[in-house]
């Protein structure tokens, strides 16, 4: 991940050099030059501004090492998700604790120096995650309004402010019956205009009985639930991981998101509403989605609908959710 010429590494690393970094140290801040500049831009997701893992930075440095090589600052913070950088500040989930007094936390550190600002510590309900994959999840921050939203593995949804104040949260597990994967792998939230809009599977009473893997949009600021949108079929497998991704296609503002039900859907952002829908694969999909102009990009490690082979990608015509190539 990359800003403002500096990275911050993620846990989304080759497992070797993860594990060693999550019991030693989290967060990394390197430079190719030392500018005035330096905690100005924001990666406020981990797919970046506009969500499509594209930086545009340039003087990036080519080497680092946990040693010191072009290191500014490193703080402890036990975890495995990417952090995010938001108003001069590094955000980031993980866990902290023993025993009985296990918890998740969020916190955030200056960028530029590396001191603590604020951390807090969360309870986990409800979950049967193991407690090495507490704070799976992403953090998604808010540039509008300096918010940070975090979603934990025991479905609690909680929107901080840039202080570390709660402005609202909800219990989704309670609420609509999120049902937590035992495998921790936890969707991440993102903000578009003034929606917080996040997927999960779950299962209830009334239209929200039977199991599926569905997606829902709240007021950022309340917490409100605006609207929900559920697709057609039951989920293949409800430990799934994709995040949701907003782009305008046809002059018409879309949410993108490959499901645990194998099919990739576009819905209106602003309403629910289903515009298409793309059938992928045999097996849940846990890859995010990307877009390029009008084509949607799509890729699974599952079995294919056509053959008894596994794993494809797929550039679909993000108008008519058909194969665009």
């Amino acid at each position: 991940m990359t800003f403002a010429n500096r990275r911050v590494i993620s846990m989304n690393m080759r497992p070797r050099l993860r594990s060693r970094i999550v019991r030693s140290l989290f967060l990394i801040a390197m430079v190719g030059s030392l500018g005035a500049d330096l905690a100005t831009a924001d990666w406020p997701s981990w797919r970046g501004p506009r969500q499509n893992g594209v930086a545009t930075d340039r003087g990036l440095i080519s080497s680092w090492s946990p040693a010191g090589k072009n290191v500014i600052w490193h703080a402890d913070l036990a975890g495995r998700s990417t952090p995010i950088v938001i108003g001069g500040r590094v955000c980031a989930n993980g866990r902290a604790g023993s025993g009985v007094s296990r918890q998740e936390t969020v916190a955030c550190f200056d960028a530029a120096t590396g001191k603590k600002l604020w951390e807090r510590h969360l309870d986990i309900y409800l979950t049967a995650v193991p407690w090495s994959r507490v704070g799976w999840e992403n953090l998604t921050g808010d540039p509008a309004t300096g918010d940070l939203y975090d979603l934990g593995v025991g479905g609690v949804l909680t929107c901080f402010d840039r202080d570390g104040k709660v402005r609202w949260w909800r219990s989704l597990t309670e609420e609509f019956g999120l049902i937590s994967g035992v495998g921790g792998r936890t969707h991440s939230p993102i903000v578009d205009e003034d929606r917080l809009v996040v997927s999960f599977v779950n299962a209830g009473w009334g239209d929200q009985g039977p199991p599926r893997d569905r997606t829902f949009a709240f007021n950022k600021h309340t917490g409100e639930l605006l609207w929900t949108s559920t697709p057609n079929q039951p989920p293949l497998d409800t430990n799934t991981q994709t995040t949701p991704i907003v782009t305008v296609i046809g002059g018409q503002r879309l949410i993108v998101e490959p499901q645990a039900d194998g099919w990739v859907n576009a819905l209106k952002a602003r309403s629910g509403e289903k515009v298409w829908q793309y059938q992928l694969s045999k097996g849940a999909l846990n890859n995010t989605a990307a877009f390029d102009g009008d084509r949607v990009f799509a890729s699974h490690g599952e079995e294919n609908l056509d053959a008894g082979t596994q794993g494809r990608v797929v550039a679909i015509d993000g108008r008519r959710g058909r194969n665009a190539l």
